[in-house]
């Protein structure tokens, strides 16, 4: 390589994402000293042998370098199955979700039909209410749902605005109360400052 050296070649091979994955030995009777050595494999070698070396050092330096690359291959395989596993999982989310809310819209439409009569007894008021909570609890996770599956592709863009934080806890605190606490006999306190505590986020995220 008359107008090119080894350090160079050897830059442009690991620099490159389509070859970077080679393997490069250098091997040199004049670079002997460790000074060599370093600027070798500061250039992206995988090794270096400087002569006068053996033909078993030789064979087995070699044989090391083919199986850091199966290693690595190895690893280049998993990931990438990896990724795709992760892809089809959050398709799939994502179609979950969306085939979801067309029975949760029905159960949530012809809920309130069925209220219009009132109830006959204390079991039948509960049973709306228990229809009622757990419609509403369903619907937040299918939004949950498509909001993995949006987050994952990149589709989510945050509503920037002033929040306060007291008002955003006081309505999270009041709709946790109404359907988690009463049911179960539990009792939510929430201690917040007087003045308003304002930040710049995403009001709708930040209930979430």
């Amino acid at each position: 390589l008359p107008d090119i050296g080894g350090l160079d070649v050897c830059r442009q091979i690991k620099t490159n994402p389509g070859t970077r994955s080679i393997k490069i030995l250098h091997t040199s009777a004049v670079f002997v000293a460790p000074e060599a050595k370093v600027r070798s494999l500061n250039s992206g070698a995988d090794s270096y042998l400087s002569h006068p070396y053996e033909q078993e050092e030789l064979i087995a330096t070699v044989q090391s370098l083919l199986r850091l690359s199966d290693v690595e291959q190895n690893l280049r395989d998993t990931a990438a199955q990896l990724t795709q596993a992760n892809q089809r999982t959050h398709e799939f989310l994502a179609m979950l979700a969306h085939e979801l809310r067309n029975p949760l819209s029905a159960i949530a439409t012809c809920t309130p039909l069925l209220e219009r009569k009132p109830p006959r007894d204390e079991v039948e008021k509960s049973v709306w209410q228990i229809l009622r909570r757990q419609t509403d609890n369903l619907r937040r996770l299918v939004e949950d749902l498509l909001d993995t599956a949006r987050v994952t592709q990149g589709k989510i863009e945050p509503k920037w605005e002033i929040v306060d934080l007291v008002a955003l806890l006081g309505r999270v605190v009041e709709g946790a109360r109404r359907s988690l606490t009463q049911s179960r006999h539990q009792t939510l306190r929430l201690h917040l400052p007087d003045e308003p505590v304002l930040v710049r986020g995403d009001s709708l995220r930040l209930e979430q």
